[in-house]
């Protein structure tokens, strides 16, 4: 899954600063652990099938 970001964080698992408006690669787990401690921080990308 694609997450963006809302707001800068320091991403502590990836040793990587997220900066706002940035894509990355995530698991669904990894999602859930940042709507946790960082509600609102990223956001889901909808990825368009293609047909």
């Amino acid at each position: 899954m694609k997450l963006k970001v809302n707001a800068v964080f320091d991403d502590l698992k990836e040793d990587a600063r997220r900066e706002i408006g940035e894509v990355f690669e995530a698991t669904v787990a990894r999602f859930k652990e940042l709507e946790k401690k960082l509600p609102g921080f990223v956001e889901k990308v909808e990825e368009k099938e293609d047909k």
